[in-house]
């Protein structure tokens, strides 16, 4: 279940559920999580505070953040600060094998959807997706894909 937005009413209603949930990081708060202490403390608030009764499987940092798209071009330089900064805690915290971070991207960042197994990334975009994906390489996580049919 995705949870856009972790609000402590929807995580307590969540404990005890054994429903896997993935929380999101909304984007007007990446900027804040670029400073170490921001992140501790979201990950403190939304995550260990919850951890034991909540099935908290991955973490999206950010929804959507593309240059291209003129709502969301304005976090770019926001998105892979923030998540490294959420890695690190979740990796201090020992988390990591447990709780994977990643961010989900619309398909307009990619140049070709089909067949899915030859999808590319649009070259005007390289430089946002490619430490991204190194980023996840590292940590073993997966990239989401927010696909609307």
């Amino acid at each position: 279940m995705r949870v856009y937005d972790p609000i402590p009413e929807t995580l307590n209603a969540l404990k005890d559920s054994n429903i896997q949930i993935m929380l999101c990081i909304p984007n007007d708060k990446l900027q804040a999580l670029t400073d170490p202490k921001e992140a501790y403390n979201w990950v403190v608030a939304n995550v260990i505070n919850y951890i034991k009764q909540v099935k908290i499987r991955y973490i999206s940092v950010g929804n959507e953040i593309s240059p291209l798209i003129a709502g969301s071009s304005q976090f770019v330089p926001f998105l892979l600060p923030a998540m490294e900064n959420v890695q690190r805690v979740i990796t201090a915290f020992g988390l990591n094998n447990r709780v994977k971070i990643s961010t989900a991207i619309e398909t307009g960042l990619l140049a070709n959807t089909y067949p899915p197994s030859q999808s590319t990334f649009r070259g005007d975009v390289t430089s946002l997706i490619k430490p991204i994906i190194e980023f996840l390489k590292q940590n073993n996580a997966p990239l989401l894909a927010n696909i609307y049919p």
